[in-house]
């Protein structure tokens, strides 16, 4: 499923399909998801238009890892 995921996402954003793509990301287990920074990205990109409080920790949480180094190239 995440390399699924990370495979469309970008595309999924483009056309305006946040949310199914939230779903997705929602549907991966809490550690799973809270992993990989780029699982963090998406899933504070698709908050953002709506919810951008909630979005916030997503995305510092996916800076912080990606600066880091603490990513996985594997999934790309």
């Amino acid at each position: 499923m995440i390399r699924l995921i990370l495979k469309n996402a970008g595309s999924m954003v483009e056309q305006g399909r946040l949310r199914p793509l939230r779903e997705w990301l929602e549907s991966l287990p809490g550690e799973l998801a809270e992993s990989d920074p780029w699982l963090l990205y998406w899933k504070g990109t698709c908050q953002l238009p709506f919810t951008p409080a909630v979005a916030r920790p997503h995305l510092e949480k996916a800076f912080h890892r990606f600066r880091a180094g603490k990513m996985y190239p594997e999934f790309s």
